[in-house]
């Protein structure tokens, strides 16, 4: 399970996500929408550990996503991006599949993450 809680991103004086809380059990797939600048992109990276918060907290299985090994969190979360150039060819069903193969995925997070069991 993936949960954030009340958790406040700050980018110098300007908020990027402020007070947003949710949780995602294993397999449940989850929509983040909002306007350009509404800080979607930012809220997926600090669900992965990516961004720092300024208040809140993120877990994974009810610890802290900060006492993961980055490797142990790419494990469990795939993020795949809304805008990655590939060099090869691809359909999107391997795009996003890539999320479930450990390791890292094409690409860095924008806009879909995918909690796995």
């Amino acid at each position: 399970m993936l949960e954030a809680r009340n958790i406040t991103i700050r980018y110098d004086n300007r908020r990027a996500v402020e007070g947003v809380s949710l949780r995602v059990e294993p397999g449940e797939v989850i929509s983040i929408i909002g306007p350009n600048g509404a800080g979607k992109s930012t809220l997926l990276r600090s669900l992965n550990g990516s961004v720092p918060l300024s208040s809140g907290q993120v877990l994974l299985d009810e610890r802290p996503i900060a006492a993961y090994a980055r490797r142990a969190v790419a494990r469990r979360i795939g993020v795949v991006a809304q805008e990655a150039e590939l060099r090869f060819p691809v359909t999107v069903m391997e795009f996003v599949l890539a999320a479930a193969l450990p390791g890292p995925t094409p690409g860095a997070g924008k806009t879909s993450a995918t909690l796995k069991s």
